[in-house]
């Protein structure tokens, strides 16, 4: 499934591409903002757009659902069953793990600028390196998913997390004090090689829980509420240190140490899981 929205994802940021350097032939460089603004009005028209598209397949899928009753299964769910999950702590250790993966989600948005800030590259070759590291999600959360399949999921995440870790830490400790194109491209594709696995895997660490099925709706819903939290705290964090440092490698510095630490308490979390979901068998 995440490879497939990944891929989605990836053609949808090449279109977008095309669209900004058709507005923007020679890459904006000696373009006025106002020409600038209109190439990224035209880029949100298309986003725009997609979403409408989305919108339209939705309600068709869903009144195609409704003509075929036999596939729908409505079942109510009582405050006993929801006490029962809140008191799981390997549920509680599963959101700690979303968490820790999706903040480094959040990190991937920082791609572009990072090769603007530190390259100095134009506003659509900075595009394309941020495109770049879409096209190896979907690539990477298939592969994430076979490997879960011959091994556990939550052996898996810790590999994930350890590949986050080295990417981060080229980027805080450069090995040669300075950056270079094939530095960050290791940089990007060790840090995007864990997360977009761990965006494939960190649900299938349920399957290792023993939950029961008729409260995994639940254990979802209380895992995502915790773990999609980042989508409300790393955007300010990151723009706190991006703007402090604005044009500066140090901010990206900082960027990229939440991604180490979040990916150290993964690790952490994560093996918790794998001792207490062990002792449960």
């Amino acid at each position: 499934m995440d490879g497939g929205r990944g891929l989605v994802a990836a053609l949808v940021s090449v279109a977008g591409i095309f669209i900004l350097a058709a507005f923007l032939p020679e890459g904006g460089g000696g373009y006025s903002l106002e020409a600038k603004e209109e190439a990224l009005k035209n880029v949100i028209w298309f986003f725009t757009a997609m979403v409408l598209l989305t919108a339209v397949i939705v309600y068709l899928v869903l009144s195609k659902l409704e003509e075929n009753k036999e596939f729908l299964h409505r079942s109510t769910i009582g405050f006993s069953q929801v006490k029962q999950v809140v008191k799981m702590p390997e549920v509680w250790l599963q959101a700690v793990i979303i968490l820790c993966a999706y903040s480094g989600y959040r990190v991937t948005d920082d791609f572009s600028l990072l090769a603007s800030d530190v390259l100095g590259y134009s506003d659509v070759d900075a595009a394309k390196l941020g495109s770049v590291a879409m096209w190896i999600r979907p690539l990477v959360a298939v592969l994430a998913g076979l490997t879960a399949d011959r091994f556990k999921a939550s052996s898996v995440s810790v590999f994930c997390f350890l590949s986050m870790i080295v990417g981060g830490l080229l980027m805080v400790f450069p090995p040669s004090g300075s950056y270079s194109y094939a530095l960050i491209m290791i940089v990007v594709s060790s840090t995007c090689l864990g997360i977009y696995a761990m965006r494939g895997l960190y649900f299938a660490i349920m399957g290792e829980a023993n939950i029961p099925l008729a409260v995994t709706g639940t254990v979802v819903g209380l895992a995502s509420v915790v773990g999609y939290l980042p989508d409300v705290f790393m955007a300010p964090l990151m723009g706190y240190f991006l703007d402090k440092h604005a044009g500066l490698a140090l901010g990206h510095q900082y960027v990229f140490g939440l991604l180490i630490g979040f990916a150290i308490l993964g690790i952490i979390a994560t093996l918790a899981f794998k001792k207490l979901t062990k002792e449960s068998v």
